[in-house]
Parts: C-alpha cells; sequence; structure tokens
C-alpha cells in the first residue's frame, strides 16, 4: 500500500510539473510533505489585472498530503508573506481543501475535492485565490487581505525572504527551474499556459531592463530572466 500510495504521489508530481514554468512543485526527503513555488504572477504594466499586485513575487506554499491522499485533499500552508494567505495559520481554508472534503463538487470542481484534481488543480486553485482574492474579501478561514501596497512591499521582498528562511526549498527550486527550462531557453519563443514570449535578443534586453526595475511581465520570462537578475 505505501508503495502504490508514493507511485501516486510521483506521478501526480510530474503531472503538476509538465509544461510548467509559473509553478513547480518541490519534493522533500517526507513523501507526506511537499512544496510548490508561484512565480511571474501579474505585471505592474497591466493595470486592469488583480494579479498586478504581485507582480515580481515568488511564493512558496506547503501541502501536507493525508495517509488516504488522493480520497481526501492535502492540507495547505502558506509560507512566504503574501497579503491574502496568513503564514502563521497551520491550515488555511480554499475551496477544494480539506474544509470542503466532503462537499460535492462542482462541474469544473470550484467547490468540493476531487481526486482527479490532483496536485495540479490543487495548486491552481490556490492561485486563482491569490490573484482574486478581492472577490472573497472577509470569507474563508485564515486569508486576510491585506492592503494592495502591502501585497505590492510583499511580493518586492519575497525573493530574499525565502532565501533566508528556506534557503533548502529555493535551492531545490532553482534546480528544478533550471531543469524544466533547459529545453526551452533556446527557443526564440517560450510558451506557456496563458502567454507566448518572444525572447528574441531585443525582447531579451527589455524584460531584462524590467526585472531591473522590479517587474517581471510574465511567469514564463519572469523565471527564466529574473532567476539570472537576482
Amino acid at each position: 500500500m505505501a508503495e502504490r500510495r508514493a507511485a501516486v504521489i510521483a506521478k501526480h508530481v510530474k503531472l503538476a510539473n509538465e509544461g510548467a514554468t509559473s509553478c513547480l512543485v518541490v519534493v522533500t526527503d517526507d513523501i507526506n510533505v511537499v512544496y510548490f513555488v508561484v512565480v511571474g504572477v501579474g505585471s505592474v504594466a497591466d493595470k486592469l489585472s488583480p494579479a498586478r499586485h504581485f507582480a515580481g513575487g515568488e511564493y512558496i506554499f506547503c501541502l501536507t498530503l493525508p495517509e488516504d491522499y488522493p480520497a481526501k485533499p492535502p492540507s495547505l500552508r502558506a509560507v512566504t508573506p503574501n497579503g491574502v494567505y496568513d503564514i502563521s495559520a497551520p491550515k488555511i481554508c480554499i475551496s477544494i481543501g480539506e474544509f470542503h472534503a466532503q462537499d460535492t463538487g462542482g462541474s469544473h470542481g470550484e467547490r468540493g475535492w476531487r481526486p482527479v484534481l490532483g496536485l495540479r488543480g490543487f495548486v491552481q486553485e490556490v492561485v486563482n485565490g491569490l490573484v482574486f482574492s478581492e472577490g472573497f474579501h472577509g470569507i474563508g478561514i485564515h486569508s486576510p487581505i491585506m492592503a494592495e501596497s502591502a501585497r505590492e512591499s510583499l511580493a518586492a521582498e519575497s525573493l530574499a525572504y525565502n532565501r533566508r528562511h528556506y534557503p533548502e526549498i529555493t535551492r531545490r527550486y532553482e534546480e528544478l527551474a533550471a531543469a524544466q527550462l533547459e529545453g526551452i531557453e533556446g527557443s526564440q519563443e517560450l510558451q506557456t499556459d496563458a502567454h507566448k514570449i518572444d525572447l528574441s535578443p531585443g525582447v531579451v534586453e527589455q524584460l531584462e531592463d524590467e526585472i531591473r526595475r522590479g517587474t517581471r511581465i510574465s511567469a514564463a520570462a519572469g523565471l527564466l530572466l529574473g532567476r539570472r537578475a537576482a
């Protein structure tokens, strides 16, 4: 049973990371604990997007997998200060998390856990809650929504915070990110879930300038260039 569970978790980690550049799942020596790192959320140039307040941020989250995962969802804990999820809380409520394990899932998994969502679906729901938190103000456990300026300040400080407080997770993440990008870095274009970014030399210079000014215009470009500039 333990071997089968380990195989299932390994498969879910692999599926979560396939083709991903903006959010990667990092394993630890404990099979019951995985981390995921979110980068490249939003752009300060996009004045209409709620994600702009997280531009340049790098956020680590911790998932503790129950013994009966994936029948039951992971337990969520925020690691990096982000202005939405409380890092001092031992558990955080999201619509498909453990507080809603017995709920009936919607047609798109918007409420209630379903095993088919796996780590990838769970991670995406966490990111959705982070970006679109304004719509859930006052709802949820341990999700105090800070002011826009506070979220922007935390985004600017996040990379240094992670390296200072979680160096091992940061190291593993950087190794994983480098491996993910190794096959596509030489391409003139980088394809992500939501963006197609031109990485020709002139555009790269523009991106590097935005990195120096503390912004990241996309998940993929932020991951590729932001780690170099940091």
